[in-house]
């Protein structure tokens, strides 16, 4: 296995950059995914990393070789389509055993064994004779898995695998695929818009947005600590507030922010941050964050702001409501285990309250 690094990748198709300086590091072993919405350069980046792309500008390393020379079929990677690309008219069987003929000079009896060995990886035994007409779509993504995996490649490269699933399905092959990425300890790069899917599955996430890397770290510490708006938003769902600075404690880890309809909103600040009073910020609050009560009660949390019941959602195991504020912005709250919960109606007015601890304060950009 090897680690893979970009640096300072570019990529133009005439006047659209698809890919605008993007650096990053994917350690080895370890599952990376690269998540963003639909056109914003991440299929791009893939294909610069397998070689069936060149970047303007910038260096792929494998293992700390620069390899940007280095022809796809050469650079030993696995490569896992969103279309599968099965050959129809091959079984099973060969399917997984073609990549086998091109890059392997095996024996009979070695190429059976790797063949066999990851259909039973990839939970396919007994179904080797079948043509790729007679699966359904989640044991075709196991047999275009397995292709890429029977090789031993270096680098496993998929490219949106799951979209093709239905939602649970998706559910049941990312943690399939989690489990034998981990089970192999192969360097993986994962391209998904499903921001769930790279929650559930990533060691790191880098978010992309217009071709751009907008921030890198891990599942939690991307969903928690956001470093923009766009992240905060991309990421789940947020709550936005726009204000200003209006006075920081004398040990720069509380600040209040009023926003321009007057309201205080407090919020613990990161202290290797800078802050000054002034400064126009965005407060972001996750919807899980916010509790509901009824007018009059007395809650704990430092920051409340009441509203009016707008839209119940049902969704099993939360109620998400939409609440309107006395302003007219909308805000939305999970309360997750509804069965233990007072559900409000629609028209009921409300009382919103949330901890200074769960307020991310993002700069104006």
């Amino acid at each position: 296995m090897v680690d893979v690094r970009l640096e300072n990748v570019t990529k133009r198709f005439d006047d659209v950059v698809a890919a605008n300086d993007v650096s990053f590091e994917i350690d080895e072993g370890s599952f990376f995914t690269l998540l963003g919405p639909s056109g914003c350069g991440k299929t791009t980046i893939l294909r610069i990393i397998a070689g069936f792309t060149r970047q303007d500008e910038g260096d792929v390393y494998f293992g700390g070789e620069i390899i940007n020379d280095v022809p796809p079929h050469k650079r030993n990677t696995g490569l896992v389509f969103q279309t599968y690309a099965l050959w129809p008219h091959m079984r099973v069987f060969d399917n997984i055993a073609f990549g086998l003929d091109f890059q392997k000079k095996l024996g009979k009896e070695e190429k059976e064994r790797k063949v066999y060995d990851t259909l039973k990886l990839v939970g396919l035994e007994g179904l080797e004779r079948r043509f790729p007409s007679q699966l359904s779509g989640g044991q075709q993504q196991r047999v275009a898995l397995a292709r890429a995996l029977v090789i031993e490649p270096k680098v496993l490269l998929l490219d949106e695998p799951l979209s093709n699933l239905d939602a649970k399905l998706r559910v049941q092959m990312r943690t399939e695929i989690k489990r034998i990425q981990k089970r192999l300890g192969i360097t993986s790069f994962y391209v998904t818009h499903d921001q769930e899917e790279a929650l559930s599955i990533s060691d790191e996430i880098a978010i992309l947005n217009n071709g751009a890397v907008q921030q890198i770290g891990t599942p939690r510490s991307i969903y928690e600590d956001p470093n923009n708006r766009f992240v905060a938003s991309f990421i789940g769902l947020a709550n936005f507030l726009w204000g200003g600075i209006s006075e920081i404690d004398e040990e720069g880890l509380t600040a209040t922010m009023k926003t321009k309809e007057g309201v205080e909103i407090y919020a613990e600040l990161d202290p290797d941050d800078e802050w000054s009073n002034g400064m126009n910020v965005i407060s972001s609050v996750r919807p899980e964050a916010i509790s509901l009560y009824k007018l009059g009660s007395a809650p704990s949390e430092v920051n409340k702001i009441e509203g009016s019941v707008r839209l119940t959602n049902y969704l099993g195991n939360r109620v998400r409501y939409e609440i309107e504020t006395g302003w007219g912005d909308t805000l939305r709250v999970d309360i997750y285990n509804p069965r233990h919960q007072h559900v409000y109606k629609e028209g009921e007015n409300v009382l919103m309250a949330f901890d200074s601890k769960d307020v991310k304060l993002i700069r104006m950009e």
